[in-house]
């Protein structure tokens, strides 16, 4: 199991590199529209594997 899976984190949100977690899709899904709204082109909304 990951690291942050096992911190509750369910969601990452990368904008150029740079990550922000969720526990959340619908917070996640917030920040990830926020930030193309912005002019953000490099912007990608991933789920958490509970994989390593």
């Amino acid at each position: 199991m990951s690291k942050e899976y096992k911190q509750g984190w369910r969601y990452v949100v990368w904008v150029d590199g740079c990550d922000d977690y969720y526990t959340t899709y619908e917070r996640a899904k917030e920040h990830y529209e926020e930030w193309i709204e912005q002019g953000y082109d490099c912007v990608h909304l991933k789920e958490v594997s509970d994989e390593v």
